[in-house]
């Protein structure tokens, strides 16, 4: 197919839509249908030309397309509203699929693009992306991401999602993201731009032991752009993160924000593990309120450290609770937590776990060991050192509590720990970590 095809059909509509789908081809062998891109431009681009008209109500189906090495695969520009890509196998692009602006709108529209899901799909080996853009109702569900961003060693990621609101991520398995003489160099997942209400949730985030660089982050919903950014009301909950960057989670101008019920490897570099925030930010960027971290289960391998969770260094109205960290180095340097804000900062920090097999580093930053923590601040009257008996600290990772004496069971906060696991049920009395015995 030659580049630069554009699609728009006034007579597609939510409850008409227009499908663009596989078929039982007549030949054996043949499980889709594939398309190849021989131009420059995009192969699949929905948007009219000049200004923004309405348009709505399309499925992209089982098809497979293949890029050359330029382009991107699927577009949206121009007020696409309520489109479904399923099933899909997008490869060889600049971008595999770009969620774009609007030019200025015609009669009949908002400019805006809206509720554009990905579902149960393949996306690899584009070049700059895999995904680029943001809407309202924008959603990325159960599909796969691999070795998209190679091109350089910044600015390139598996998923780059831009403002909106409503929008969703979950259930995905991102892994190799920006490659760069076989070191991974990018975020995994980025957030930037003004965002309302956005769930990250139990997605895998994951790179090969001993290939990610300090810059191959994990989840970063945080500052990126040279004009005023907010996250409001974002959960990142329920994802694991094994042996990416110095930053497996990081957020920065987060509102009323939520990190829960995750699982954190890294066995490799020294970092902050859950970073919050994890940049400073702009002068016009949002100032961080009413962020809660809690019930996150993390295990730093002898061969990375650094901080387990660093909360502070602005704004306030803080909560953490109910973490469990394992460091089974020496380091000299390790802390388990970081509270470089003053204590009015932070409502609550309190029944907490982290053991550091090996000994050495301190509980908080600069604060000594939990006993002398407990004693200059009043804090973590409740948390423990004890060894939390994780039930695989090698691959394939489980930090599940390994018997009914671990330390972990029934010693969560009870009002302020997460309310169900991260397998989604129920906690009786809480436990400490993304796991719960059910008790």
């Amino acid at each position: 197919m030659e580049s630069r095809v554009s699609l728009s059909n006034e007579s597609c509509r939510v409850d008409r839509k227009c499908v663009i789908r596989d078929y039982a081809p007549p030949w054996p062998g043949r499980s889709r249908p594939i398309v190849t891109a021989t131009g420059e431009g995009d192969l699949l681009r929905f948007a009219n030309d000049g200004r923004a008209e309405h348009d709505e109500g399309y499925i992209l189906m089982g098809l497979e397309l293949r890029g050359s090495g330029t382009g991107r695969g699927v577009s949206f520009h121009n007020d696409v509203d309520d489109v479904m890509i399923c099933d899909m196998r997008i490869e060889g692009f600049r971008i595999g699929v770009h969620v774009g602006g609007s030019n200025q709108p015609a009669a009949g529209s908002d400019g805006r693009n809206q509720r554009v899901t990905l579902r149960a799909s393949t996306i690899v080996n584009n070049s700059e992306q895999g995904w680029l853009g943001g809407c309202d109702g924008c959603s990325i569900e159960h599909s796969y991401f691999e070795n998209n961003g190679f091109a350089a060693a910044k600015l390139l990621h598996n998923i780059y999602m831009g403002p909106g609101k409503g929008q969703r991520v979950m259930k995905n398995e991102l892994y190799r993201s920006a490659m760069v003489g076989g070191i991974c160099s990018g975020v995994s997942l980025v957030v930037h731009g003004i965002v309302d209400d956005m769930r990250i949730e139990n997605n895998l985030v994951r790179e090969d032991p001993g290939v990610a660089g300090p810059g191959c982050w994990g989840i970063a919903v945080d500052t990126g752009y040279h004009k005023a950014e907010q996250f409001r009301d974002v959960v990142i909950r329920g994802n694991e993160i094994r042996n990416l960057g110095r930053v497996a989670i990081g957020v920065s101008s987060c509102v009323n924000c939520l990190i829960e019920n995750n699982v954190v490897v890294n066995e490799h570099l020294p970092g902050v593990h859950i970073a919050v925030p994890d940049r400073p930010r702009g002068r016009d960027d949002a100032e961080m309120r009413d962020v809660v971290v809690r019930n996150n289960s993390l295990y730093v391998g002898a061969g990375s450290g650094g901080t387990g969770i660093l909360v502070g260094g602005d704004g306030g109205g803080y909560t953490v609770v109910s973490n469990s960290i394992v460091y089974s180095g020496s380091a000299a340097d390790w802390n388990c937590f970081a509270y470089p804000s003053a204590d009015a900062a932070y409502r609550v920090i309190d029944h907490n776990l982290c053991h550091v097999t090996n000994g050495g580093g301190e509980w908080v930053e600069g604060a000594g060991s939990l006993a002398q923590w407990h004693q200059r601040s009043g804090r973590d009257k409740a948390s423990t050192t004890s060894d939390p008996n994780y039930s695989r600290t090698t691959a394939p990772y489980d930090l599940s509590p390994e018997s009914i004496e671990s330390p972990l069971l029934d010693r969560g906060h009870p009002s302020q720990s997460a309310e169900s696991t991260l397998d989604g049920v129920r906690r009786g009395v809480p436990d400490i970590g993304a796991y719960d015995s059910g008790q």
